[in-house]
């Protein structure tokens, strides 16, 4: 009696597990399979159709498909990750008049055709903080576990139920209602489990991939140190140097790798921790999130410039960007500045450009609404552009006592952090 009433129960909290992941996951995994989009509402601009913490299914359209009235999302510009979710209410020669419902004016720039993506075909409220975990690598680890755990439990109970025919009689027919559950159950498990066997191949291809490049572009050059030339220079802000024969050599395997692919624009290399990749730089700042040096799909993408910025590195405001990667790779090490210590011993790093080389220290870090201010390159040696930089400064979690001006080049590597939120590390340019 004791073992039926714990063999159900198993049964029971496995079903319920299993109810409850395919409740969650179905709505916001299965349609992507069908070419559907889901994005989170994060503004106000469209209620009350739309609310705050929502989320939007869209359907790709073409443009002669979308009528006035269409609520369509666009992206916010050629060369940003970010879309908007407007209702149409003109359609010109070639492009798109667009409006919040929530606002009293229409949006001030015109939505080119090239920028849909398509027309909302549904939405569903208060479930955009779930939808960001789900499509999280943690996210989908917790799920494989509570697959796996469901499974574990009808196994187990399995195991430990009656073996007597009348017993098994009387229980056939409520294993007969559990079978389809399941059944859709274990092929969800399976789901799962080749996809995250997909995620950690695809996590050490491009672990290959660029310790492959490194090993192209270095070879022994980076088990060195620095030349007494390179070491003088990282104390002396206004050091001009000529370039040893190291680096030469590097410039000319970065320049062998450009011939390859045109988008590689550098190399960012730190003194004291595994951070050494390829800088690319594509026409916006999408593709290289995934795809790697060689065009290859994959997760960790790739480290690259923002794609309005001059790639030689001459802006004074240059932004890079980088995966957190739960491997630590890409920018998966710069979270580690926040920690109070840490900043000391690791302040600098290296920029290659094609043609020559630059040295950085670390005076700035901490987190920033990913719609900040900061994602601006456009500045001159101004005191419009100091403003900006002493706001860096007054942001930073701890003070490093490095206070650039206006005349330095300066650069943000920024990376993925909480939901909303970028990590980003500022950084000063100590030669020239």
């Amino acid at each position: 009696m004791k073992k039926r009433v714990f063999a159900k129960t198993l049964n029971i909290i496995g079903i319920l597990l299993m109810i409850t992941v395919i409740l969650i996951m179905v709505p916001l995994t299965i349609p992507k399979l069908f070419g559907i989009r889901i994005y989170g509402v994060l503004t106000g601009s469209m209620t009350p159709a739309y609310s705050i913490g929502g989320v939007v299914y869209v359907s790709e359209k073409e443009p002669q498909e979308i009528s006035v009235g269409d609520v369509i999302t666009f992206q916010m510009g050629t060369n940003t990750e970010y879309v908007m979710t407007h209702r149409v209410v003109r359609i010109d020669t070639d492009c798109f008049v667009t409006k919040g419902d929530a606002n009293n004016d229409v949006d001030p720039e015109p939505v080119s055709f090239d920028r849909l993506i398509g027309r909302v075909i549904f939405f569903l409220p208060g479930v955009a903080g779930v939808a960001q975990f789900v499509n999280s690598l943690t996210g989908r680890s917790v799920f494989v576990m509570l697959f796996a755990t469901a499974f574990i439990c009808w196994v187990v109970a399995d195991m430990v139920s009656p073996d007597t025919k009348k017993e098994k009689k009387k229980d056939s027919a409520a294993k007969k209602d559990g079978l389809g559950i399941r059944l859709v159950g274990s092929a969800m498990i399976v789901c799962a489990l080749v996809y995250l066997v997909s995620v950690f191949m695809g996590y050490r291809a491009a672990k290959n991939e660029y310790a492959s490049l490194e090993q192209e572009v270095f070879g022994q050059a980076k088990e060195q140190d620095f030349s007494e030339a390179d070491k003088a220079v990282t104390d002396n802000k206004e050091g001009t140097i000529a370039l040893s024969e190291t680096d030469m050599r590097v410039l000319q395997n970065i320049a062998a790798l450009h011939e390859e692919n045109e988008d590689v624009i550098g190399w960012i290399q730190f003194d004291t921790l595994d951070i050494s990749y390829p800088i690319m730089q594509g026409k916006d700042n999408e593709y290289y999130l995934n795809h790697t040096f060689t065009g290859e799909e994959n997760t960790s993408g790739s480290i690259f410039m923002d794609a309005t910025n001059i790639p030689d590195f001459e802006d004074y405001h240059t932004i890079i960007y980088g995966h957190n990667m739960k491997n630590l790779s890409m920018f998966g090490l710069l979270k580690n500045y926040k920690k109070k210590d840490f900043y000391n011993g690791n302040e600098y790093f290296t920029i290659y450009s094609l043609n020559n080389v630059y040295r950085y220290r670390i005076f700035a870090y901490y987190d920033i609404s990913m719609y900040g201010d900061l994602y601006n390159v456009e500045f001159g040696p101004d005191d419009y552009f100091q403003g900006f930089i002493d706001n860096m400064i007054k942001r930073s979690y701890y003070e490093t006592g490095i206070r650039p001006v206006k005349t330095d080049k300066i650069m943000t590597l920024s990376t993925c952090s909480a939901k909303e939120k970028r990590f980003v590390i500022n950084a000063v340019r100590i030669n020239n």
